[in-house]
């Protein structure tokens, strides 16, 4: 399985999941907080001082509290 980060610019981010790894709230907050963040400071540094949209498809681990509150820590 995979994860797509991308923006109105294009792809920032492919992350590739091992296989039998499951998305758990704690392993996509990590996934936020270390690779996607890294991806839009290289790619798209003037994002990091804007406001950020994310829109998550049909993923689940995103409405946990957990992940919410690293999506509001990151702004």
């Amino acid at each position: 399985m995979f994860m797509l980060f991308f923006d109105s610019e294009g792809l920032l981010l492919c992350h590739f999941m091992e296989r039998g790894e499951s998305v758990t709230c704690a392993r996509y907050s990590e996934i936020l907080r270390t690779e996607l963040r890294r991806a839009v400071k290289n790619k798209r540094p003037r994002r990091l001082r804007e406001d950020v949209i994310l829109l998550h498809d049909i993923a689940r681990p995103h409405t946990i509290r957990h992940t919410m509150d690293t999506i509001r820590d990151l702004r």
